[in-house]
């Protein structure tokens, strides 16, 4: 019996002390490709040294992929201008080409190997549909749902052997939103794309489990906005959970948080005709709300902690932290 010393990475992936990492070559956005990655128990790759990016860079060289731009899991999505990366870990290492990160258009919040710069990076647009790199390490689930491979390595990393055993998952350690719903510190955000009054949109997300949303922070606003403007919706005005139905100009949220926190848009005309009392994101306004009728019809925005109930028989997912 040989006592493992660390991990050892299934067919496709490559190894980097202690890390399983894997080149997706699938396109997706860039909050896709960070739950395609979370969804095997890893993250977008966060890079920490000149050598580590070396060898990231010749993993997708050899690969074949070096003319391609690539996601890896460093974003200034919360601040602009403050890159952390997805993974919490620390941001000691960046490596960006000239004259980059640009936030060109000021749209530019998520970044990526950059094609043909030989390992340098760029920061791009988070709605681009490009591949990405995937880095995991201690538990990797590449099995069918409910089972987990153990992943250890014999002898040391340039000649691995593979030795793995399954096991059951019986709770999940973290968070995992179901497909089409995106995570936020223990939250799970859907864009529910039929246009309903603010009523029967706020009736749609009970249905679920939850509540149209609530937006605590500055940080959160501008990651929510950058969920609708990455999937395709910042043209449309979309329902949160805010309003002053019960008495004008009392903003509450509908889950009864806290409502210290706003962001009207200095151009809104509040409760214009005195029969607006239903709160919007405002189209093409990055960002910021204004209140309307609530019997427009109007995409929503549904939030989700504890229990997210899809529609098939005796389905659920239940969200533990």
């Amino acid at each position: 019996m040989v006592a493992p010393s660390t991990i050892v990475c299934p067919t496709g992936y490559r190894y980097w002390y202690g890390e399983c990492w894997l080149l997706d070559t699938t396109s997706r956005n860039w909050f896709d490709a960070s739950i395609n990655c979370n969804s095997k128990g890893g993250y977008l790759g966060s890079i920490h040294s000149a050598e580590q990016n070396r060898w990231v860079y010749e993993f997708v060289r050899v690969n074949g992929y070096s003319g391609s731009d690539i996601w890896i899991g460093l974003n200034d999505i919360s601040k602009e201008g403050t890159m952390v990366w997805v993974d919490g870990s620390e941001n000691d290492f960046m490596l960006f080409g000239t004259n980059q990160p640009d936030n060109s258009g000021g749209a530019e919040h998520s970044v990526m190997y950059w094609a043909s710069q030989n390992g340098a990076w760029n920061d791009g647009p988070t709605n681009w549909v490009i591949r990405s790199l995937c880095k995991y390490n201690e538990t990797l689930s590449v099995l069918s749902p409910g089972e987990r491979s153990k992943l250890y390595i014999v002898a040391d990393h340039h000649f691995v052997f593979l030795i793995s055993f399954t096991y059951l998952v019986v709770a999940p350690s973290s968070i995992v939103c179901p497909t089409g719903f995106r995570y936020w510190y223990g939250e799970c955000w859907l864009i529910d794309t039929t246009n309903r009054n603010w009523f029967d949109s706020s009736v749609n997300c009970n249905s679920k489990g939850g509540y149209l949303g609530s937006i605590h922070s500055l940080e959160q606003n501008r990651w929510v906005y950058e969920f609708i403007r990455a999937s395709g919706y910042s043209g449309s005005d979309i329902w949160i959970g805010m309003n002053d139905i019960s008495q004008e100009g009392s903003m509450v949220w509908l889950d009864g948080s806290n409502s210290s926190y706003t962001f009207f848009s200095a151009t809104d005309t509040r409760n214009y005709g005195s029969y607006e009392h239903c709160v919007i994101y405002w189209n093409n306004k990055n960002g910021a709300w204004a209140d309307t009728v609530c019997t427009a019809g109007l995409k929503g925005l549904c939030k989700y902690n504890g229990t997210v109930s899809l529609n098939s028989p005796g389905k659920q997912y239940i969200l533990s932290s």
